[in-house]
């Protein structure tokens, strides 16, 4: 039994390792938005990690159909709306959240891009999680 703690310990020890590591590949950091807040990369990563199981095809197609209903609503010049917060976006502030969530998106190839090589040079982390944690 108490090999089977050892065990488990270890797992998770190198489960947050390879997240680190991961998170300090050389890909930027996502942008901060009023949606998101401020979102460490590394944060992504054990996000991915954990209600992914490491799939971050899955994970970058569905920020992909999040940015294809953005666009929509852009198109429609329409408003955005997030009924949790109560926050509104249109206008400038919308076309700037589109261009957030396309560096986003380019950002989180990159670390999944790091992730399937097991790179790590050293970035650091951009700060911390919204309350969401993706």
């Amino acid at each position: 039994m108490r090999h089977m703690k050892h065990f488990a310990a270890l797992t998770v020890a190198l489960t947050v390792f390879v997240a680190a590591t991961v998170a300090r590949a050389d890909c930027p950091r996502i942008p901060e938005t009023p949606v998101w807040g401020k979102v460490a990369n590394g944060d992504v990563v054990g996000y991915v990690d954990s209600a992914y199981k490491g799939n971050w095809g899955a994970y970058l197609r569905t920020w992909e159909k999040r940015r294809a209903a953005l666009r929509d609503v852009m198109a429609r010049d329409s408003i955005l709306a997030f009924h949790n917060t109560g926050l509104q976006l249109k206008g400038k502030d919308l076309a700037a959240y589109a261009d957030a969530v396309d560096k986003r998106i380019a950002v989180m190839g990159c670390l999944a891009a790091a992730a399937a090589n097991g790179k790590s040079t050293g970035a650091s982390f951009a700060g911390t999680a919204s309350k969401d944690g993706s």
